[in-house]
């Protein structure tokens, strides 16, 4: 999801994860028309905005295995944190983290958790070389995975990485969706789209 600041992107998500209430419209899920996400729905959703919402006293090994746990999911926790180079930081309280490996801790959660819908807002704004290297070797892997029927929605102001990944692209202007793209994307795609939103 692409458009310049202002444009109703974290809104749209918020209101996606249940975080917002909309105030006209519909959402739409598997044809299926619903006023706003129950709360029974929200272990089937992982919602990452602008803050990370971990515990900050906990460590990121705590955090993790307290969130997974609670949305049974009994994935390897050393496996989890080796993968996304937390290892060093593990026992680490979050609140002593720098922010790049807050956010890298909460994608961890994030990616991991069975969800049918992921919603990332700014994912990799806090994260170094290596952060994002994982992050989209993790969002590669889930989109050619064997469960098809889960979806991630990113809003970007970073279009690097993305092509080869992203299959459809709607570009907010205004509050309002003016391109709704379907297909195959490159990194120079993407930043056309968006430099194209920007300039209008």
């Amino acid at each position: 999801m692409l458009g310049p600041n202002g444009s109703g992107k974290s809104t749209l998500l918020k209101i996606l994860a249940g975080i917002l209430r909309p105030t006209s419209g519909d959402i739409i899920v598997g044809g299926e028309q619903i006023k706003q996400i129950k709360q029974q729905n929200f272990k089937e959703i992982s919602y990452l905005g602008h803050t990370s919402a971990l515990y900050g006293p906990l460590t990121v090994r705590e955090n993790l295995d307290l969130l997974l746990s609670l949305s049974g999911n009994k994935s390897d926790l050393e496996s989890i944190i080796d993968t996304w180079g937390l290892s060093k930081y593990a026992d680490k309280a979050v609140a002593e983290l720098s922010q790049g490996n807050e956010f890298r801790a909460a994608l961890a959660y994030a990616m991991t958790k069975k969800s049918q819908f992921r919603y990332f807002d700014e994912p990799t704004s806090s994260l170094d070389h290596l952060g994002k290297e994982v992050f989209f070797k993790a969002l590669t892997k889930s989109s050619s995975s064997s469960a098809p029927s889960s979806l991630s929605i990113i809003a970007t102001h970073d279009m690097r990485n993305l092509g080869g990944v992203v299959n459809h692209v709607v570009v907010l202007k205004q509050g309002s969706a003016v391109k709704d793209l379907r297909g195959d994307f490159t990194d120079s795609d993407l930043t056309a789209l968006y430099l194209e939103a920007c300039a209008g």
